[in-house]
């Protein structure tokens, strides 16, 4: 896939990806925590119940029952979480936003998308794609690029790092200390962490 294939690619994600996250993120956000804590309660009365019955027949049963015992168990975490998908309603498009959001933003709430921003500096504004606000009211900054493959350039991080100073000062908020580019290539799109560098 060429170059231009590539760019036309990248203009169709964003413009998915701009129309989920402005008009479903709210509503996936919500659903997305109850899913979360549910797999997790799950996952640890699984693991209290395996304790419990290793405690008890370690020593009278073989080891391939008890490895069966392990598998049965993985098993019904397995399906247990394929269930709970289902039961919160995400569609194949909502599905396919949760696996390729970093947990930090899906519990986040969305902040602004493709909002223009103003400063003495910058009097022809900028844009930053996505702000979310995380649990600890700290701004997550989350900008777009198109890529022939999956990296992150030094010239992300110093356009990252002018958007964290600008903001900091226009919103009167902390900025999260990690940002994200979201890398979209032909091969599909990962959210890649990227650390801020200090103000100072």
């Amino acid at each position: 896939m060429g170059y231009n294939s590539a760019i036309d690619y990248g203009l169709v994600e964003h413009d998915r990806f701009h129309r989920i996250v402005t008009l479903h993120h709210s509503s996936i956000q919500f659903r997305y925590k109850i899913y979360s804590y549910l797999t997790v309660a799950t996952f640890i009365a699984l693991l209290l119940s395996l304790f419990f019955v290793f405690n008890h027949i370690s020593g009278s049963y073989p080891l391939h029952f008890q490895m069966g015992l392990v598998l049965a168990a993985s098993s019904t975490a397995f399906f247990i979480d394929f269930f709970l998908l289902k039961v919160m309603r995400f569609t194949p498009e909502e599905e396919s936003y949760i696996s390729e959001l970093p947990h930090k933003l899906l519990v986040s709430d969305l902040y602004s998308s493709e909002k223009r921003f103003y400063s003495k500096s910058q009097p022809n504004g900028f844009i930053p794609d996505q702000l979310f606000m995380n649990p600890d009211a700290e701004i997550i900054i989350c900008d777009t690029k198109t890529r022939k493959k999956f990296k992150v350039y030094p010239s992300d991080i110093e356009q990252i790092t002018r958007y964290s100073r600008e903001l900091a000062v226009l919103e009167q908020r902390p900025i999260a200390k990690t940002a994200y580019i979201s890398c979209v290539t032909p091969q599909g799109t990962k959210f890649l962490p990227i650390k801020i560098r200090s103000h100072r």
